[in-house]
């Protein structure tokens, strides 16, 4: 009996090594779907009102509370140092949701010129040799 259990074990290893998706039922997973990443910018500010947009063009109003802290590049700022186009975090506060406690902008990026096509060698007239006389 001994005999025989041993070449068996050794067969039913060798399978569950051949085959170890069998019996786990489970599909193969799905690649993870990217999250859209939506920048958040300034449309309109005043010292009592701020309208932002984000990467699918959705206007969010929020009245600013009058304690509220501003910053820009993470320096405190005055309201009227923060415009239209600056990247922008709002921090909610308030029992309505839409009362902006904190505002914490970020300068818009200055766009890079193009390179400037490089000028070419200004062309210098060929020298001719000086003529030797005998």
């Amino acid at each position: 009996m001994k005999q025989f259990l041993s070449p068996l074990c050794l067969g039913l290893l060798a399978l569950a090594f051949a085959f170890p998706s069998i019996g786990h039922g489970a599909a193969p997973k799905a690649p993870p779907t990217p999250t859209p990443k939506f920048t958040t910018v300034i449309k309109s500010i005043s010292a009592d009102s701020l309208t932002v947009t984000s990467g699918q063009k959705n206007s969010i109003t929020y009245k600013v509370d009058k304690y509220a802290k501003f910053t820009l590049n993470g320096q405190n700022v005055k309201v009227d140092e923060l415009k239209s186009g600056m990247r922008v975090n709002v921090t909610q506060g308030g029992t309505d949701g839409k009362t902006a406690t904190e505002i914490s902008a970020t300068a818009a990026p200055k766009a890079t010129p193009a390179p400037a096509a490089a000028a070419a060698p200004a062309k210098t007239p060929a020298k001719t040799p000086a003529k030797k006389t005998p």
